[in-house]
Order: structure tokens, then C-alpha cells, then sequence
């Protein structure tokens, strides 16, 4: 990582062209790690800090494009995506199963929401 990198109260160029923000100058609220890579925490124009990932604000972002057609068409995406809601489906109706501290049966209903009065 460069010297560019390492200070704080600093402004960065977002380089990565399907970044929202391509092209733009944000100012860096600080820098930290998140997962494997790191991360600054910047101020977009609406006044929101977000993350965005380090690499995204290197020359090399810049270079990046689509190489290749997909790998996986949309209906896979949709089947994955409807699998994945039936195991969270599941999860959530076993933890409403499971007993509370004082052993009674949890209440509430998946999927529903209590109404403020």
C-alpha cells in the first residue's frame, strides 16, 4: 500500500468504474481492516460513510473490466436464492421452537412483525 494510504484526513479517487461513486473524490474518515483486505471508511456526497475496499482506489482498479460471459445464468441465481430462504426459513422456525429461559414456547410468529401501538 502506498504512502497515500496511510493518512488520515486524506481524500481519495474511486477508480473502479462500476463503483457508484467511479470517478469522484471522497474524503477518507479513516482506514481499517475488514475481512482480508482493507478498507476506508469514506463520506460519499450524500453525507453517508460507507465502506469501500482499498483496491477500488488503486491505478490498477482503473484497468478492470468485463472479461469473460457469466458463469452462472440468472434461473441459477434464482434457484440458489430460493434455496438459501428455505434454509433461513427453517433456521428461524426451529429457533422459534426452541424453549425461552423460563421454558416456555417462544410466541411469535415467523415472518410477522408486531405493530407499534
Amino acid at each position: 500500500s502506498s504512502e497515500q494510504h496511510s493518512t488520515r484526513d486524506q481524500e481519495v479517487r474511486v477508480l473502479y468504474r462500476f463503483h457508484p461513486l467511479a470517478g469522484q473524490v471522497v474524503p477518507v474518515l479513516r482506514r481499517y481492516p475488514r475481512g482480508p483486505e482493507p478498507y476506508f471508511l469514506i463520506r460519499s456526497p450524500g453525507k453517508i460513510s460507507a465502506p469501500i475496499p482499498l483496491w477500488m482506489t488503486e491505478p490498477t482498479a482503473a484497468r478492470l473490466g468485463k472479461r469473460s460471459p457469466p458463469r452462472l445464468s440468472r434461473e441459477a441465481l434464482v434457484g440458489l436464492r430460493h434455496e438459501v430462504n428455505l434454509a433461513r426459513s427453517a433456521e428461524a422456525k426451529a429457533e422459534a421452537a426452541m424453549p425461552t429461559r423460563n421454558g416456555a414456547r417462544r410466541a411469535k410468529k415467523i415472518g410477522t412483525r408486531r405493530r407499534r401501538a
